[in-house]
């Protein structure tokens, strides 16, 4: 948490996605999550073969937990930003 202390994540199940724009509906990965609550942590990642069917651009990604409070699933957001994916500019030296 802000105060240094781990986060409680008993009982969460994180999500985390890769979109074109935060407003976009469509949904470019969904990355794969998982949540350590002993440390108070979340991993995210995206496969390699699902980083090679990125195309060139900026994307926005978020890091959240699902929390269900009497029937209603509630979106806590952790963390987020923004990368780009360039194309690659090393050429082969002959």
């Amino acid at each position: 948490g802000t105060d240094g202390k781990p986060l409680n994540l008993s009982g969460k199940t994180a999500k985390a996605q890769v979109r074109t724009d935060p407003g976009n509906s469509t949904l470019i990965q969904e990355m794969t999550t998982s949540i350590d609550s002993n440390t108070g942590t979340i991993t995210f990642s995206i496969t390699a073969p699902n980083t090679l069917k990125m195309k060139t651009g900026h994307y926005y990604y978020d890091v959240c937990s699902i929390e269900n409070v009497d029937g209603v699933n509630h979106v806590i957001y952790y963390i987020g930003g923004k990368f780009d994916v360039l194309p690659s500019v090393t050429k082969a030296v002959s």
